[in-house]
């Protein structure tokens, strides 16, 4: 299961300066020594608990899931997906509870399952909103930009919508110069992509 968290009330907070450390979560109960399965074969029961605990939903899912999704990534740290579904929640988690910590963990996760898994390109498309989107010291353009460019590369057309997410969230922090490139590496990918000609020409950019 792959989740999509939007990042807005989470970079709105860190704009404002009140994120609160993340609480711990509580960590899964051991099997006993005797019973323990294999860490691949435990690390899926893990995953697929916190999983599960994510289709439940309600106002504890993510919180619940969390530590099942993390100890599968503990057990077997090779696996995309893992890492790529406990990022997600962690993100959720952070718009939750305004959480700077739990935001830093979604981030790294994300990282680490699209370096496992180059063509994740769903892990990539949170990143460029994250990264785009925050303010600096948490924010980086040049990662957002990286990850904007490995999209497209492999799909163009997710790419080129990419490169406009991008280019919306660098007009709003008045980055336009950055976001008029965005919206042109957009066109180069779908040169009739309407979005990204109306922004060029609002910004006075011939396209």
């Amino acid at each position: 299961m792959r989740a999509h968290p939007p990042c807005f009330g989470l970079i709105a907070a860190l704009w404002a300066g009140t994120l609160l450390p993340a609480a711990p979560a509580p960590a899964p109960a051991a099997a006993a020594p005797s019973q323990a399965p294999a860490p691949a074969a435990a690390a899926a029961a893990d995953y697929q608990r916190g999983v599960a605990l994510m289709k439940q939903g309600g106002p504890t899912a993510f919180a619940e899931a969390a530590p099942w999704l993390k100890r599968a990534t503990d057990l077997d740290p090779q696996r995309a997906p893992y890492f790529a579904d406990y990022g997600a929640v962690c993100l959720k988690l952070a718009n939750q509870r305004q959480s700077l910590d739990w935001a830093l963990k979604g981030r790294d996760a994300l990282e680490r399952a699209a370096a496992l898994d180059p063509g994740d390109l769903a892990s990539r498309e949170i990143l460029v909103q994250f990264y785009g989107q925050a303010p600096w010291p948490v924010g980086n353009t040049m990662k957002a930009r990286a990850h904007a460019a490995e999209i497209g590369r492999r799909d163009p057309r997710r790419g080129a919508r990419a490169w406009v997410m991008l280019g919306r969230l660098l007009e709003k922090k008045s980055e336009v110069a950055l976001a008029k490139s965005s919206y042109q590496k957009a066109l180069d990918l779908a040169p009739g992509d309407p979005e990204a000609r109306q922004a060029l020409a609002r910004l006075g950019a011939k396209p």
